[in-house]
């Protein structure tokens, strides 16, 4: 299947096995011994020798055993297969107005494992609005369209992928309108310029001048 990053896959994994050191190797193989692997630890039930891969379509161990023809296991050896990520992540996705016309998109995304399956984890994150064009991979659950008009319907898509490259699409429902936000006074800064004398507790005699 697909290899992610860090090793993670959606697919499968095949393994083989094989004895690092040459010299060793024929020396077991002039005493009698083969060197065998499985996905269990009942050795003398093993049909596969080191060069004939086992498949793993979940994580498990894969065992490694020297055996004669005897089924006399002379030595084992073993390793965690935990790589295999089949399980898509899943997510919702919500969308509020700010106060400069633009809309932020929001995604909670959850990645878990089971059924074999370990999580991998969140990656990245895709975005578009309608029928756009999706973003850039982006790294946060959060993105900021811009340019958006008072009390428009649109619908906002997120697109979440974790580590073993599983995808999820996601996105708030067709005609999903947001209201900008008024501005507030607090979003105001006024100048104030005094023409005549300014005295105590900023009373003036004279006039003010008022900027925005």
């Amino acid at each position: 299947g697909t290899k992610g990053t860090d090793d993670w896959t959606n697919g499968n994994i095949e393994v083989t096995a094989a004895i690092a050191d040459s010299a060793k190797a024929t020396q077991y193989a002039n005493a009698g011994y083969t060197l065998m692997i499985g996905d269990n630890t009942n050795y003398t039930s093993f049909t596969h020798e080191g060069n004939n891969p086992v498949l793993f379509e979940t994580n498990g161990t894969i065992y490694a055993v020297l055996m004669d023809s005897s089924k006399q296991v002379g030595g084992s050896a073993s390793q965690a297969i935990e790589k295999i990520d089949k399980k898509v992540p899943t997510g919702t996705v919500a969308v509020t107005a700010n106060k400069s016309n633009s809309a932020t998109v929001t995604v909670t995304a959850t990645d878990t494992a089971g059924n074999g399956s370990g999580a991998s984890g969140i990656e990245y994150y895709y975005y578009k609005m309608d029928n756009g064009s999706w973003s850039d991979a982006k790294t946060t659950n959060t993105f900021t369209f811009e340019g958006i008009t008072q009390g428009s319907t649109h619908t906002y898509y997120a697109k979440i992928v974790d580590k073993a490259k599983n995808e999820k699409e996601i996105n708030t429902g067709s005609s999903t309108a947001v209201t900008i936000a008024d501005l507030v006074a607090e979003d105001i800064t006024f100048t104030l310029n005094y023409t005549g004398t300014k005295g105590t507790d900023d009373w003036t005699n004279g006039n003010i001048e008022v900027t925005a």
